[in-house]
């Protein structure tokens, strides 16, 4: 897990080079290097700053040149199966000079071309490699996203860089503010939803996707190549056991392969079933569940508090949990809020973040460098309540009645998603029809644009409503903020759950076998039953990983609300929000009962988040 920068275009200077990189120095703090020549008429720069993770010696330093010195590479992440593919290379006479990833990534390039390396990597990655020979480079991203990559490209240069304000160094002028992304993340959330960013002009390189660039034309341009996509045509039709017997295996050597490291690991704990069972297969792995090491943030409020299922794994597990306690003055929430946006870069939609933030500090200040994370199992495994909702609409729609009955049958039998219907969490995904009318609060410079439709769609298939969240709502706005959160502090967060097979397994499986029984995550709770306790294999609430902060905005925090939306911030004088509208809303939220009426939190934290983004990064903004 690294830091990594390229610069490429005419009288580039080392030194503005290496001054940016220093934004992002948390990303690296075990050592850096930097490449800086000519190809061409062009200059170009690679950066690289390291956090050592395999192979800890000074001969896995980046930038790494090929033995034939024609191909050198920078590279963030880690390639879990790199074992395996030096073995392969090895016996094809490919000798290596270090135990690491990185070279075994650099070799595979150079000695197996670009397409047959990206269908045999199996890890989270951002690299950028040099070929002195072609003069080209190669600009590759993972298949979930996991690793940042942004771009800056004009007439004369480009920038690459793993964190956005690298490249507001670099760009070295102000840029307007997005206003689609900010629409979008005010009225529906959404942040990551595409390759856009709030900063206009920089992008994000896509997931699952690579570019070559051929640095000898007089124009450089990026033209992205898709290497990876979900496949769910001619899914073959397997029996449930066999779902069950692939899901526990897959996910046994997702762990496996996600503990190879030369540092210290552990895991965060949630309370719920799926970073339990990351937890339970780690001490299954770890000869004496020795090097296991237990996470989690918890809540004075017992509306909020997860302790007792934490409690439940880290007795069955014969561990204990370092917990993180979740109570700060006013002025301290705001100021980690305001840290965690630094690093973040762009806003996020509620308090999680910042609890990982904590939680990577703790980490840090134990010496666990490399933690495993349970995201990605509610995407694949159907694990949100709305897709209980989404699969009872396209059982309707079908025609399929009595299939409906069964379904709300099952679920009111166990007590497991119909007791937590929430309306103001639930409105975002409901047809227009079926919402009632909110109040308008965004302001002139932000009316038009049409919202996202975060609902089951036209095509009737909870499959697809799936892969759009694995490729655009969900996993890629939940790595984000875990990877900058994680780099914050100089640790490194892997999601067993989004290993590319397993996802393929779950996703393609038929959604009446994961929503059985009245059951969320069937598959999943069959596959892992015997490494933890019954009380949280068939838990039936699903609170995640919560925090009280819809409480906190409207008592705590109520003084900090009011003075980010006041008539002089920059969302209301940029036009962007309707300053009486919203405090009408927030007068209504703030009578309504916790957990209860038709407004979300994030009605109030979005906008207040947006300004504080907007304060932090004002000098690389165009001013309103």
């Amino acid at each position: 897990m690294c830091g990594i920068v390229a610069a490429i275009g005419r009288n580039i200077l080392e030194g503005h080079v290496l001054e940016a990189m220093r934004r992002q120095q948390h990303r690296g703090p075990d050592g850096s290097g930097l490449l800086h020549e000519e190809v061409g008429d062009r200059t170009i720069s690679l950066a690289h700053q390291r956090l050592a993770i395999i192979d800890l010696s000074n001969a896995a330093r980046q930038p790494m040149e090929s033995h034939s010195g024609d191909c050198v590479l920078i590279f963030n992440g880690e390639i879990y199966n790199y074992r395996e593919m030096r073995d392969g290379l090895r016996a094809r006479g490919v000798e290596f000079r270090t135990e690491s990833d990185s070279e075994v990534l650099l070799q595979a390039l150079e000695f197996d071309g670009v397409e047959r390396t990206h269908k045999a990597l199996n890890g989270m990655w951002a690299f950028v490699l040099l070929n002195r020979r072609t003069r080209t480079l190669l600009v590759s991203r993972d298949r979930f996203g996991v690793k940042p990559l942004y771009y800056y490209l004009d007439s004369s240069r480009l920038y690459l860089a793993s964190e956005i304000k690298v490249l507001l160094q670099l760009v070295g002028r102000r840029l307007n503010v997005n206003a689609a992304l900010v629409e979008r993340f005010l009225a529906q959330s959404q942040v990551d939803y595409d390759n856009d960013t709030f900063f206009e002009s920089i992008y994000k390189v896509p997931a699952g996707h690579y570019a070559q660039i051929d640095l000898s034309r007089p124009i450089l341009s990026l033209g992205f190549t898709r290497y990876w996509r979900m496949d769910l045509e001619d899914s073959p039709s397997v029996p449930l056991s066999s779902i069950i017997e692939q899901t526990r295996s897959l996910l046994d050597d997702a762990v496996r392969i996600r503990l190879r490291s030369d540092v210290r690991v552990g895991a965060l704990v949630s309370g719920g079933i799926d970073s339990s069972a990351i937890a339970g297969i780690m001490q299954c792995n770890l000869a004496g569940g020795e090097n296991l090491n237990l996470f989690g943030a918890v809540s004075g409020d017992p509306r909020f508090d997860e302790s007792r299922y934490m409690d439940a794994v880290a007795r069955h597990l014969g561990k204990e949990v370092h917990k993180v306690q979740l109570e700060f003055s006013p002025e301290s929430t705001m100021e980690l809020i305001e840290k965690s946006l630094w690093h973040n870069d762009e806003p996020f939609g509620n308090f999680t973040p910042v609890a990982t933030y904590l939680l990577m500090k703790r980490a840090r200040d134990l010496g666990i460098t490399v933690i495993l994370s349970g995201q990605g199992a509610d995407e694949a495994f159907c694990g949100y309540l709305k897709y209980v909702g989404f699969h009872l609409q396209s059982e309707m729609r079908s025609g399929r009645l009595v299939g409906v009955m069964r379904s709300l049958f099952d679920f009111w039998r166990q007590g497991t998603v119909l007791n937590q219907f929430n309306y103001a969490d639930a409105k975002r995904y409901l047809a227009a029809g079926f919402r009632g009318r909110d109040v308008d609060v965004r302001g002139p410079a932000l009316r038009g644009l049409a919202a996202l439709d975060l609902g089951l769609g036209a095509s009737n298939d909870v499959r697809r409503r799936q892969v759009l969240d694995i490729e655009r709502f969900s996993i890629p706005v939940l790595t984000h903020w875990e990877d900058r959160m994680s780099m914050a502090w100089s640790r490194e967060i892997r999601n067993p759950f989004l290993d590319y097979r397993l996802v393929e397994v779950a996703v393609r499986a038929p959604t009446n076998f994961k929503l059985m029984r009245g059951w969320t995550k069937y598959p999943l709770r069959r596959a892992v039953e015997d490494v933890l306790p019954p009380e949280v294999t068939w838990r039936r609430d699903k609170m995640g990983f919560t925090t009280p902060i819809g409480e906190w905005l409207k008592n705590d925090l109520e003084g900090n609300v009011r003075d980010c939306l006041a008539p002089d911030s920059h969302v209301v004088r940029s036009g962007m929000l309707n300053h009486s509208r919203l405090m009408s809303v927030f007068e209504t939220y703030r009578r309504q009962a916790p957990e209860r009426g038709r407004i979300r939190f994030t009605e109030i934290w979005n906008p207040m988040v947006l300004e504080m983004w907007w304060r932090v990064f004002q000098e690389h903004l165009v001013s309103n």
